[in-house]
């Protein structure tokens, strides 16, 4: 973008105004262009390229959903379903029964959202580690957090994303101030 600063001024600080009138106050609206312009950036798109990309963005934010979802690429459609049903199953506030056999009552505990890590776990083709737990050091962690973020960005149009350093819940021990 830089480069289009430099060479085509006037161009890109229309292509910016452009971006800010459309997105008429949504920011998420805004993020998710950005990540197709930053796309085209990428491919070396010229600015009436990013401005085409721009005007083919749906200015509401479900069509834009719409037109996201409809443009993962078929290889990658039945993963994106995968996730994105894991995802909506963790993202709810959903309480599951479980029976306390010691006071013989009923009691309900909120399934918590996922982490990156239990995520990358739940998307694991082999699941072997449920068999045979072994810890998991920082190298196959970052490892696992690359693979993920290369998944998502495949499978899930920039809908999902791996951010933050949050790949692992902390257990109440180690939460300070408890």
């Amino acid at each position: 973008m830089k480069t289009l600063y430099h060479d085509e001024k006037a161009e890109a600080l229309k292509l910016e105004e452009e971006i800010v009138s459309a997105a008429n106050g949504v920011f998420l609206w805004v993020e998710l262009v950005l990540n197709s312009l930053i796309t085209g950036l990428g491919n070396l798109d010229d600015i009436a390229q990013l401005r085409e990309r721009l005007v083919r963005v749906p200015p509401e934010i479900e069509e834009l959903y719409k037109h996201m979802l409809k443009n993962i690429d078929g290889i990658y459609a039945e993963d994106a379903a995968r996730i994105f049903g894991i995802m909506s199953i963790a993202q709810h506030s959903l309480k599951r029964p479980i029976f306390d056999s010691q006071r013989y009552r009923d009691l309900t505990f909120r399934i918590p959202g996922l982490t990156a890590l239990e995520l990358s776990l739940a998307l694991d083709k082999n699941q072997d580690f449920a068999i045979n737990p072994s810890p998991i050091d920082k190298h196959d962690l970052e490892l696992r957090m690359k693979q993920l973020d290369i998944k998502l960005r495949k499978s899930c149009a920039g809908l999902l994303e791996v951010s933050g350093g949050g790949h692992f819940r902390r257990s109440q021990e180690e939460v300070p101030g408890r």
